[in-house]
């Protein structure tokens, strides 16, 4: 093939790519060439002008044409599975890094390209090459359903089940992983279905459509049963207890767990088994037994530390805080969110980052540390904003407003009690609402609007008739003697 037929070949085949732009090492798994050749034709057409460089070894098309029909149906068809396939890998190995839950990473069988993808020695790097190459995974994805491949569809997803737990991505990761359902189950390969079920619960609980997370876990569970995979079932069982501890159904939460743990007790489920060891200390936490939420919990991080997993300890350490909290003992409580803190920013989930850095705020105010504590404050309601964690932003805002109540900037605390009372109204949070609202009473008592607190806490007393818990009952009790009843 003469010089020009080569670069006309290489620039049509281009034109196959499924994303916005790409790598140099794409270009060549495109084309079907080492990628020393593909270098050389990529340096031609940017001096022809057709192509420019954005960044090192990665580059855009300027001329955005159709794939050259002259290349012929098959070739751009072979060419779009190759990069699909590179693409497929190299989500899959930087999923290995990306493991947000319980969940074992996924194992899939990938075929390897003629080119390697980059290699991820750890999880900044494959968290930058996500953040670099994001678009053009989901527009692999749709490329892949377009062309019939089927089981690429679904394999994508799955590798990207993680990677859309950040606001301006969640609507792009639910459409992926409805497509990937579809291609599942035209498939018929249960243990596929499955899994995107799996991812589709997460999306849903990210977006807060509670309903669609519980239907989608409730189908996974029924096909993990249905296919025997006990250890795929405990951990969708795990998304389940925490979807009842989401809505503080602690007493049916405690026994759901329980029955996961004897379930997950052997060695070859051990990280399941020490996360709802974790999940059923902090059911104890909020029911009031505090002994044994420690030592539920202490056990736990002992688990999470054999392997080494920042998630989990970050938990650990989040809830082993909360109890130092709940017996009174700030300084204790404090290394402890500290140390959550540092943990939580080993690993990618802003969700995790957002909600240790609160814990750390209110730890530094329980120590009377008010400047670091303010700005714990604004770094954890950036990270509930980036996580679209509309409940974590409401809780957020309201302990700033406790912040500010306290240094007697009464008139900062309201408007921050007011932002955090109007998300908890639109994300249908009720128990934070109730506790919102007594704790504005407070702020607006203090600045003279008394039948403005007294409407607060009625509000708040009605809402915290709906709960049978401990800290109900305490409000309750706190707020009839406030309102006279």
């Amino acid at each position: 093939m003469s010089g020009n037929a080569a670069a006309t070949r290489f620039l049509g085949l281009l034109r196959a790519h499924p994303g916005p732009d790409f790598r140099i090492e794409a270009a060549a798994v495109l084309a079907d060439v080492p990628l020393g050749q593909a270098m050389t034709a990529m340096r031609a057409l940017c001096d022809a002008r057709l192509v420019e460089r954005t960044a090192p070894r990665r580059y855009r098309l300027l001329d955005q044409g159709p794939a050259s029909s002259w290349l012929g149906e098959r070739e751009i068809e072979a060419a779009r599975r190759r990069v699909i396939e590179w693409y497929l890998q190299g989500s899959y190995d930087a999923s290995q890094y990306m493991d947000l839950t319980c969940h074992h990473p996924l194992k899939i069988e990938v075929s390897e390209a003629s080119v390697r993808v980059p290699e991820f020695p750890d999880r900044q790097a494959a968290a930058a090459w996500y953040e670099q190459e994001w678009a053009n995974l989901v527009a692999a994805v749709q490329t892949a359903a377009e062309c019939g491949f089927l089981v690429l569809v679904w394999q994508l997803a799955a590798t990207m089940r993680f990677v859309f737990m950040r606001a301006d991505r969640c609507e792009a990761g639910m459409a992926v992983q409805r497509r990937a359902l579809r291609a599942a189950q035209q498939l018929h390969d249960l243990w596929a279905t499955a899994t995107i079920l799996d991812g589709l619960c997460l999306a849903y609980m990210q977006l807060g459509q509670g309903a669609q997370s519980q239907d989608a876990n409730a189908a996974a569970i029924a096909i993990w049963q249905e296919i025997g995979d006990g250890e795929r079932e405990a951990i969708s069982k795990t998304t389940r207890s925490l979807q009842m501890m989401g809505s503080r159904d602690w007493a049916r939460s405690v026994g759901y767990i329980e029955g996961i743990i004897a379930s997950t007790e052997d060695v070859s489920a051990r990280r399941i088994y020490g996360v709802n060891l974790g999940n059923l200390g902090e059911c104890m936490l909020e029911l009031g037994d505090l002994a044994r939420a420690r030592s539920l919990v202490s056990k736990a991080l002992g688990i999470h530390r054999e392997f080494g997993w920042d998630m989990g300890i970050a938990d650990t350490l989040w809830n082993l805080s909360r109890i130092m909290r709940a017996r009174r003992r700030m300084a204790d409580a404090l290394p402890y969110a500290q140390a959550a803190v540092e943990h939580a920013k080993r690993t990618t989930d802003a969700n995790l980052q957002g909600r240790t850095m609160l814990e750390l705020a209110v730890a530094l105010q329980a120590n009377r540390k008010y400047d670091e504590s303010a700005t714990a404050y604004r770094n954890a309601l950036e990270h509930a904003r980036l996580a679209g964690d509309r409940g974590g932003e409401a809780r957020v805002l309201e302990r700033a407003a406790v912040l500010r109540h306290e240094l007697r900037d009464l008139t900062a605390a309201r408007a921050w009690h007011e932002q955090s009372i109007a998300v908890s109204r639109e994300i249908g949070d009720r128990w934070y609402l109730a506790l919102s609202l007594e704790r504005f009473a407070e702020t607006l008592e203090r600045l003279g609007r008394e039948r403005e607190a007294w409407a607060a806490r009625a509000e708040s007393l009605a809402l915290f008739k709906e709960f049978d818990e401990p800290a109900a009952r305490a409000a309750l009790a706190r707020l009839s003697i406030a309102l006279g009843d």
